[in-house]
């Protein structure tokens, strides 16, 4: 049945999930992609179609290429024995030592009371419960 659609005839959501993806994507995920941005549609009589060039470029806009490990470790700190804790780190002493640092806003006393607040029930569940 897929033969006789043209290429540019207007199909469907839920025919052109079950034709061109055999059941593995709903209408509702092709809604999502149109509403992404990945799949053209077509919307008559407040009804939403699509063709089969518009589902071809869905694909090729949503194709994730292959990862290349090896020009991943090349490129990653991690691949100089380096963490990624220990490169923000860096960067935080580096933006500390130029004094670059932000400026922290002065708190309301309503926040300060919540900080307050949070951190007192925070060291109150870590603390180990007497006489169990």
């Amino acid at each position: 049945m897929s033969d006789d659609i043209g290429d540019d005839d207007p199909i469907s959501l839920a025919l052109a999930a079950k034709l061109f993806f055999h059941g593995s994507l709903t209408k509702s995920s092709l809604r999502t992609e149109a509403r992404k941005g990945n799949l053209e549609t077509i919307r008559i009589a407040n009804k939403e179609f699509v063709t089969r060039n518009a589902i071809r470029q869905m694909i090729d806009r949503c194709r994730v290429p292959a990862r290349n490990n090896v020009q991943l470790k090349e490129t990653s700190p991690a691949g100089q024995g380096i963490t990624a804790q220990q490169v923000v780190r860096a960067r935080l002493a580096a933006a500390r030592a130029s004094n670059n640092t932000p400026e922290r806003e002065p708190m309301s006393e309503a926040d300060r009371i919540r900080e307050k607040l949070f951190m007192e029930s925070i060291s109150s569940r870590n603390k180990p419960k007497r006489g169990r």
